[in-house]
């Protein structure tokens, strides 16, 4: 029989009703992880560094309304989205750098491009924006409306290379509409647009290539151009 594991430290759970985490996030010599839960009738989100090797909390933040998980920069800065439509940068010993400013929708956790920027993207409700901010400043670089143009609300989305490909959609049951729109990452414009083929689920990327599940099909799209590059069953889909 296979040994059984060890316990080397764990890290208690705040009280509350509806009580969660968020994937916990490792870098270097810390996990940070984020926990949710419902406290007072109201939505509250705590974020965590704890030292690996011991469990012990280097140091906790607690904000108000829903958060998303931990981005962690090559630097040691935290970049935390709340679901107001805000992020919070935190250096690395908690101390908080800027807040953005508020969009009051649903933020998808940021992805970093490069040094200098992250994008955020609203999704659920409302959603309307998808945006660029200064890594420094949390001051937009470029904020697009995507419902402008066709009425489409985003859902998901990726950066690929130098191109934000956004999956929206438009309508309700068989009438919905899956189109993927692709920005250029230093400007907002519009590189290219193409509808899907039936309901689609959160992008991923394989290959360097777009991909969407589509039904029982795989499709495989160019990030630079948005051609169809092929269609995989989903017994052939390679995680």
């Amino acid at each position: 029989m296979p040994k059984k594991p060890s316990v080397r430290w764990s890290t208690a759970l705040t009280r509350g009703t509806l009580t969660g985490w968020r994937v916990p996030v490792v870098h270097g010599d810390s996990v940070f992880a984020a926990q949710y839960f419902d406290l007072d009738e109201e939505s509250h989100c705590r974020l965590l560094r704890i030292d690996l090797g011991t469990g012990k909390v280097r140091w906790e933040r607690r904000v108000r309304r829903v958060a998303g998980a931990p981005v962690l920069g090559g630097d040691g800065t935290v970049f935390w989205s709340r679901w107001d439509g805000s992020v919070l940068a935190y250096d690395s010993d908690g101390a908080l750098l800027w807040e953005s400013e508020a969009t009051g929708n649903n933020l998808r956790d940021p992805v970093l491009v490069g040094d200098a920027y992250l994008v955020t993207c609203e999704f659920h409700g409302g959603s309307r924006h998808l945006q660029q901010l200064d890594r420094k400043t949390g001051k937009p670089t470029w904020r697009v409306d995507l419902r402008e143009g066709g009425g489409f609300a985003p859902h998901a989305f990726r950066v690929v290379g130098d191109k934000v490909c956004v999956l929206l959609n438009r309508g309700f049951g068989r009438e919905r509409v899956h189109v993927v729109r692709a920005l250029e990452v230093a400007s907002g414009k519009r590189a290219w647009q193409h509808t899907l083929d039936g309901y689609a689920l959160d992008p991923f990327v394989w290959r360097s290539s777009l991909c969407f599940t589509c039904g029982d099909k795989i499709e495989a799209r160019c990030p630079s151009t948005g051609e169809r590059m092929g269609k995989l069953a989903e017994s052939q889909r390679v995680m």
